[in-house]
C-alpha cells in the first residue's frame, strides 16, 4: 500500500502514554491503519502493552 492510499481515519488512541517520536507507537498506529478496526494485536510483554491506556494516570 502507498502512503497516499492509507485510510485517513485514526484508530490508535490518542493521547497515548508511549515517548514522543517512539518507533514502536508509529509502526503500531501504521499497521492499524492499513489493517483496519477488527485487528487483534498479540504482543510480547513490553511497553507496547501499555500504549493505549493512560493508567496509572487516568481517574
Amino acid at each position: 500500500m502507498k502512503l497516499k492510499e492509507m485510510p485517513d481515519e485514526e484508530l490508535f488512541t490518542r493521547g497515548h502514554t508511549a515517548c514522543a517520536g517512539c518507533g514502536a507507537a508509529i509502526a503500531a498506529r501504521n499497521l492499524i491503519k492499513v489493517l483496519g478496526k477488527d485487528t487483534v494485536a498479540v504482543t510480547p510483554a513490553c511497553c507496547l502493552l501499555i500504549f493505549s491506556a493512560t493508567y496509572p494516570l487516568a481517574s
